[in-house]
């Protein structure tokens, strides 16, 4: 009896503990995404990416795809949906859970854009109440994955790895049943070590629970759809129980910049054998080594981790890289035992650059570079933020070939293959933290996150991500610590933990302004005149605008005049267009139809959409032309024109290319006159200098101008060769230029034509000849009729028009508001005065309107010639300066068709 009452008591406590075990477990997980001190549980220190090979070969080839240490888990996985927290299938982790009933999912994808839930379109508020941390508990849609697989015996004496790498918000992860960990940052990598959670030849169970927004979402508001999900790749990789960590290449030059300077650090996890550390370095292009070292000393240290830095290595001949000559080195990383078995390797892409600030401008290899950007999303029409390789090598293509040369991640780390072809086919690149606290009042000093103390863990984790993953990548020229957040002291922190880290490049913060802690001013959308004020201060920063000319609508036609500045001051080094592509999704109608789709256009969401503010790129979101490129093209062009004696074909060209010689291009020119060309022909290879000028003499023909006809001169630059996504024949650069070959046009001659007649009577003005009869009402004072040979040409005629459809940009700015005064002032002004004059040869109609509401005047004065032609001038005039600005002054005249 007693044993039987203790085994009670026992069995009570048990199961008592065991409940109050599980209450607290979900009591602290659900308060993990409301609290911004909680940024990853049980998660592996960020690194950078690169995969694991168990030989040379295969490293050196780097085709993860051939690693036998590799699962790749994109696919179907089992799938459940709720609207809120609550209604989440609790247990669903558990390995026997039923899912029978559930749907599938690809992944990556965004649930949204697969049916489950509505996406979001937002620029500054946040699609929920802003109280942070706190989510509102009612509307937090939660995704519950399911995924079985088998790992195989091989990889029984490894360690176990799974990659995540993004998701958005936040999430739980289960492995067979046992709680792994958490993390949020959609936009960096998270891994963990689930070596103690998992089975092999058998079944093994993973679970996560994807949390649609979280304490993290405050610091993820940019200006993109709000859409969720696991939208970039999940595996499993293995690793030997000693294995390679990470690896810092430190690739530079010289103070001469003629040779290669290298610096390693090479991280090594569970030393507990003896082991050699080795690496070489090989020329992308042929594959031949320049450099190679192993480690002496096999006997390292028994410790959990340590780092092998290798230092003040010196190379010479190198091959140096920008984004006009990407040269690449390969970079082996291998660890062997003691009889020299491969026991890990790994390899990456390094390129040998130097960037610097000297005399006021950023500079790489020891030459100021010039900024012709863009901000890229990564968007795609179908599936949202899942990018496909060829979508980025078309966006890479595109930008080349229309002259952008650095492309700023907005406002996000982008997937790891975006760098890796940038690298590769030469676009510098601006890596910017996934920080945008936009909708926080940021701007607020005593509310912006940016000066909370509570939210420094969470700055400095995803800023320590963004680094650690993409710190070997020669193409990232900037880090950029965030977007439109406001500034305080955890952007101070976060600035000089990058410093302190890679101070081998520069660091910015838009929010930073002119005083904050920034190594470039890049303030956004400042007008001409601030960045020439800043490019005669005494600032020692260059200027680059990180946002300027936004590209929504019938835009960026200012362009012209931001880079007159740009070019007048070395300080001033470019800036960065808004932005590269529409984030519009495919969609069609009832009949079949497609359309670009929208804020709004995506389902009804209960959350105010900012409508199509999200379309607003220099191309479609199916990568389409918009027309403005073309703008962008002819002002970013590097190669320039300017007439010294056009009579005597005397040109000059400028090559402001930072690295290429103008060897590489092919340069015609022509003469066009009425739109056919009538002479053309090619010029001799030139050899300009980046940064240099040539007069060049052309060879013109002669011209016997026709009467009235004008004729231009077209010079034309193609790239010789196919390269880096250019292809061969490629235009890159043009200019036209008038050339003073001109005959005036011959005056016609009346002699022979009969004469024009005037009368008039109370209400109409009547003008006559054999050929043609015109009518004026005195009343209106307009133009009624206008019959020639017959016919009636006129509907309505000549009218002022101060008015023009508006564009988006206007309907951002209140134009159709502040300028209505404009809109009907032909119908509503009042004739004056009008008159008659006849000469020999022709006869005037002169008129005067008032209007009194703007107390604005105007004429309209008509010359009739013998031959029924019609010469129209306007005159406008207000004397009140208070006025707004004018949309557009025209006539408009309605014909018969």
């Amino acid at each position: 009896m007693l044993f039987r009452i203790l085994f009670v008591v026992v069995l009570n406590f048990f199961f008592t503990s065991f409940y109050h075990t599980i209450s607290q477990n979900f009591n602290e997980f659900s308060s993990y995404w409301e609290n911004p001190q909680i940024h990853r549980i049980n998660s592996e220190p960020p690194s950078s990416n690169f995969y694991h090979y168990d030989n040379y070969d295969d490293a050196l080839n780097n085709n993860p795809e051939k690693s036998p240490n590799l699962i790749m888990l994109n696919g179907m996985w089992k799938f459940n949906w709720v609207i809120k927290p609550s209604d989440r299938p609790k247990d669903f982790y558990i390995p026997d859970f039923d899912d029978s009933d559930w749907r599938e999912i690809d992944i990556p994808a965004n649930w949204e854009l697969k049916g489950f839930g509505v996406p979001i379109y937002t620029d500054v508020e946040y699609p929920f109440p802003s109280n942070p941390p706190y989510i509102h508990h009612n509307y937090n849609p939660v995704g519950s994955y399911r995924k079985k697989i088998v790992i195989a015996e091989a990889w029984v004496d490894q360690k176990v790895f799974i990659h995540l790498g993004g998701v958005r918000s936040a999430y739980y992860l289960w492995i067979n049943g046992e709680f792994v960990g958490y993390s949020q940052d959609s936009k960096t990598p998270t891994e963990f070590n689930i070596t103690d959670f998992v089975h092999y030849s058998d079944t093994n169970t993973i679970a996560l629970e994807v949390y649609r927004w979280s304490d993290g979402s405050y610091l993820e508001g940019q200006d993109y759809w709000k859409i969720s999900g696991i939208e970039r790749d999940v595996y499993l990789y293995s690793t030997p129980q000693t294995y390679i960590k990470d690896i810092f290449a430190k690739a530079s030059l010289d103070s001469t910049y003629h040779y290669g300077l290298f610096d390693l650090d090479i991280k090594i996890s569970g030393s507990d054998m003896n082991f050699s550390v080795n690496f070489e370095l090989r020329e992308n292009s042929n594959k031949r080594s320049v450099y190679t070292y192993s480690s002496e000393n096999k006997d390292f240290p028994k410790e959990d981790e340590l780092i092998k830095s290798i230092s003040n290595i010196k190379i010479q001949s190198i091959k140096k890289w920008t984004a006009e000559t990407p040269n690449l080195y390969s970079l082996i990383v291998f660890l062997t035992d003691d009889r020299n078995k491969i026991i890990d390797v790994v390899s990456t892409k390094v390129g040998f650059r130097k960037i610097e600030i000297k005399d006021r401008q950023i500079c790489i290899n020891g030459t100021p570079i010039t900024i012709r950007g863009v901000n890229r999303h990564e968007h795609d029409m179908i599936n949202g933020r899942v990018i496909t390789k060829e979508s980025m090598i078309r966006d890479i293509q595109l930008m080349k070939q229309f002259n952008i040369n650095v492309a700023r991640c907005s406002h996000y780390p982008n997937r790891p293959e975006w760098y890796e072809l940038c690298d590769l086919y030469g676009m510098y690149v601006i890596d910017e933290a996934n920080i945008e606290a936009h909708g926080s009042d940021p701007y607020n000093p005593e509310k912006t996150l940016a000066n909370k103390p509570e939210w420094k863990h969470a700055f400095m984790e995803r800023t320590k991500a963004m680094v650690e993953r993409d710190k070997n990548h020669p193409c990232i020229i900037t880090w950029s610590l965030g977007n439109e957040t406001g500034y305080g002291q955890n952007f101070k922190d976060t600035y000089n933990w990058i410093k302190e880290r890679d101070p081998s490049r520069p660091a910015q913060c838009e929010d930073a302004g002119k005083t904050g802690l920034s190594d470039i001013y890049c303030p956004m959308y400042k007008r001409i005149e601030f960045i020439e004020e800043f490019a005669n201060s005494n600032d020692s920063r260059p200027l680059i605008l990180c946002e300027y000319a936004h590209a929504m609508g019938n835009s960026v036609g200012n362009l012209q005049d931001y880079w007159n500045a740009i070019d007048k001051y070395p300080n001033l080094q470019g800036g960065f267009i808004w932005d590269w592509v529409d984030q519009t999704f495919l969609k069609y109608d009832e009949e079949g139809n497609y359309y670009w789709a929208y804020g709004g256009d995506m389902g009804e969401s209960g959350v105010v959409n900012d409508s199509n503010f999200c379309a607003n790129g220099l191309v479609q979101a199916d990568r389409s032309l918009n027309q403005h490129i073309w703008e962008v093209k002819k002002v970013y062009q590097p190669i320039k024109f300017e007439t010294i004696d056009l009579a005597s074909g005397v040109i000059n060209i400028f090559n402001n290319y930072d690295f290429t010689n103008l060897k590489n291009f092919r340069f015609e020119w022509e003469i066009m006159a009425d739109g056919k060309i009538l002479f053309n022909g090619k010029f001799p290879i030139l050899e300009i200098q980046p940064h240099e000028s040539r007069m060049v003499f052309l060879t013109l023909p002669e011209i016997e101008p026709e009467p009235g006809t004008e004729y231009f001169l077209t010079i034309k630059a193609f790239t010789r060769n196919d390269k880096n996504l250019i292809p061969e024949n490629h235009l890159l650069a043009w200019e036209q230029f008038k050339l003073p070959s001109e005959n005036p046009k011959v005056q016609k001659d009346f002699s022979n034509l009969p004469c024009i007649q005037s009368q008039e009577n109370d209400s109409l003005i009547i003008i006559s000849s054999r050929k043609f009869k015109i009518f004026f009402e005195k009343q209106s004072g307009e133009m009624a009729s206008y019959n020639f040979e017959g016919n009636e040409l006129l509907q309505h005629g000549p009218k002022l028009n101060l008015w023009r459809p508006p564009t988006d940009n206007d309907l951002g700015n209140g134009m159709p508001g502040r300028c209505a005064i404009w809109k009907n002032i032909a119908g509503r002004s009042v004739i004056q005065k009008i008159d008659l004059i006849q000469s020999d040869t022709n006869l005037q109609i002169k008129t005067l309107f008032l209007d009194s509401i703007s107390n604005s005047k105007f004429k309209i004065n008509y010359t009739i010639f013998m031959d029924g032609s019609i010469g129209i001038k306007t005159y406008f005039n207000t004397k009140d300066t208070t006025l707004p600005e004018i949309p557009r002054i025209r006539i408009t005249i309605t014909v018969t068709c």
